[in-house]
């Protein structure tokens, strides 16, 4: 039975897809150090590169089951 606090993969992909560089999905799965980080890089020029390839391995953690929230939860379909 779902409740309240119930995160889903498709509004981690929507998120990821439309907001991905700026941590959205992160933010999203309660992991806000790591969200703020992505945000900062991709706000600086020169970090933008790394984020990309941070959002990119998070979309294929997110698609396989691997992307947890901050208190350990799996996503649900």
């Amino acid at each position: 039975m779902e409740n309240s606090q119930t995160k889903t993969v498709g509004v981690a992909l929507l998120l990821l897809t439309f907001l991905g560089l700026f941590g959205a999905h992160r933010f999203y799965a309660g992991k806000t150090g790591s969200a703020i980080a992505q945000l900062i890089l991709t706000i600086t020029i020169f970090g933008m590169p790394i984020t990309s390839i941070w959002v990119l391995i998070d979309y294929f953690m997110i698609i396989f089951g691997e992307f947890k929230t901050a208190d350990g939860k799996k996503f649900v379909y």
